[in-house]
């Protein structure tokens, strides 16, 4: 049994969920993703007080820790994904030791990378019962596969200029 929340993000806005195929021919999605998934367009993202560049999480000097979620969506173009994909990413960011996250999706696979200040941080977000939810409904109704990594980031770069 999910939270009534989640529940009821996941089938918001009934009349405009259907199904469609993914890619160029793809019908618009009913509801903007959220930031960073490549459907909207690009805005300033705040995280620790700070601007962020559009569609870049903006972390510390390493060591931090990343986890690296890519998935393969099914047919189903719910509209509810985009309401709990959203609640998911406001929850995130509301966790002690959370840094930011980047995402992107395109032809049906989508990676996402939440960056997080330690593991324990990481642990406790895999604790929280709507973030559990969230998965259980995601595993049930939008994904037909995904892979789940946790790395520890020991150095972080940006360019154009490079190191």
């Amino acid at each position: 049994m999910l939270p009534p929340e989640i529940e009821q993000l996941a089938h918001s806005n009934p009349s405009a969920s259907g199904s469609t195929t993914a890619g160029a021919d793809a019908a618009p999605h009913p509801k903007p993703l959220p930031p960073g998934w490549g459907e909207r367009e690009p805005r300033h993202l705040f995280c620790e007080s700070q601007i962020m560049t559009p569609g870049f999480a903006k972390t510390p000097a390493p060591p931090y820790y990343a986890v690296i979620f890519t998935s393969k969506r099914t047919d189903v173009d719910d509209a509810g994904y985009a309401a709990v994909a959203d609640a998911m990413a406001d929850m995130a960011a509301k966790q002690p030791g959370y840094l930011g996250h980047e995402s992107a999706r395109d032809d049906g696979v989508g990676i996402t990378v939440s960056y997080w200040r330690d593991e324990a941080s990481i642990k406790n977000w895999k604790q929280v019962s709507e973030h559990l939810a969230g998965q259980k409904i995601g595993r049930e109704r939008w994904y037909s596969h995904y892979e789940t990594r946790v790395a520890k980031v020991e150095r972080a770069y940006s360019g154009p200029e490079g190191r």
